[in-house]
């Protein structure tokens, strides 16, 4: 099998030679680093969000662009496909990454976490390490990264900067609001490692979410991608169940599980002071899941659409 960091930059060579269509912009930065914008000075696309999300999943991974239907509505959706769920996800696509300085924020994905070992339980629990002469990042954040940390992006991933990869799109943009809702599975999965389940026994997975429409407001659009998960993004696992009371563990994985659920998101973090860190953790899933034993053949359901909830996060 390929490299993660060399399977995402075979996709990265596919959206350059697409870049007209996909409204995107290649330039290099001072340093020699490829810089991808996918939504800052130019427009981007559905399908750049699309590309996105498949190089977070390290090209281990498919997706979709589709529709949901609510009600008599209908909105642009994004559904993935992995057979390789934990190293996909959790290796790869979780934003695990915070890129923080006193002029800069960013959350990164994407396999270039493997090389930087961000966060090192993970790969220490997939018991999964990888060396590449190239790195691929992928960030959420409204700009892009300062030639400094660029440098230390590559000095963490052990790359030459000549050999790092960033694509940038912000939440704010098509791209950024596709490649949050493709992210359906990851959550699912990440909460059920919260809870203490073997997500190493999760052997097949696939998610859907609707897409945000996008608005300006940096804050008031945080809000909207994170409600499309929480309030109407689904999940199916196929897994090694064991011995495992599935039937008590999978009531407690759907976002309705929390709390602090039952108000849109953007509500949630206003009351906690816009602190990721004070809201409830419990709340960070997906609102439907569903998990298949794959020895007995048997299904095993929580949660629902909230369709409600998702309506009044997009004032319809």
């Amino acid at each position: 099998m390929l490299a993660l960091n060399e399977r995402a930059l075979r996709l990265i060579d596919e959206m350059i030679d697409k870049s007209d269509k996909l409204k995107i912009e290649v330039e290099k930065s001072a340093a020699g680093a490829t810089i991808v914008d996918c939504g800052i000075k130019f427009k981007g696309s559905y399908e750049a969000g699309k590309y996105l999300t498949e190089i977070c999943l390290a090209g281990l991974g498919k997706a979709e662009l589709t529709k949901m239907r609510f009600d008599s509505r209908s909105l642009p959706a994004i559904s993935v496909f992995t057979d390789s769920p934990a190293l996909a996800c959790l290796g790869s696509q979780m934003a695990g990454w915070k890129i923080k300085t006193e002029n800069y924020f960013a959350l990164g994905s994407g396999p270039a976490r493997v090389l930087a070992k961000k966060p090192s339980e993970v790969y220490k629990l997939l018991n999964y390490r990888e060396r590449s002469n190239v790195a691929v990042i992928v960030l959420e954040s409204k700009g892009p990264p300062p030639d400094s940390i660029l440098k230390e992006i590559a000095k963490a991933c052990r790359v030459d900067a000549k050999q790092l990869y960033v694509l940038v799109a912000p939440t704010t943009s098509l791209a950024g609001s596709t490649q949050v809702s493709g992210r359906a599975v990851e959550a699912g999965l990440h909460k059920l490692l919260k809870l203490g389940f073997d997500v190493r026994k999760v052997r097949i997975a696939h998610g859907v979410a609707p897409i945000a429409p996008v608005i300006s407001d940096n804050l008031q659009m945080m809000g909207r991608v994170n409600d499309m998960l929480l309030a109407a993004g689904q999940a199916w696992y196929t897994a090694e169940i064991g011995k495992i009371k599935i039937d008590k563990l999978i009531s407690r994985v759907p976002s309705s599980a929390s709390k602090g659920y039952g108000i849109p998101f953007y509500e949630i973090l206003k009351k906690a002071g816009f602190d990721f860190y004070n809201i409830d953790p419990e709340l960070f899933s997906v609102a439907e899941v569903t998990i298949t034993d794959i020895k007995r053949d048997k299904k095993y359901h929580a949660g629902e659409i909230d369709f409600h909830l998702l309506k009044k996060s997009l004032n319809i």
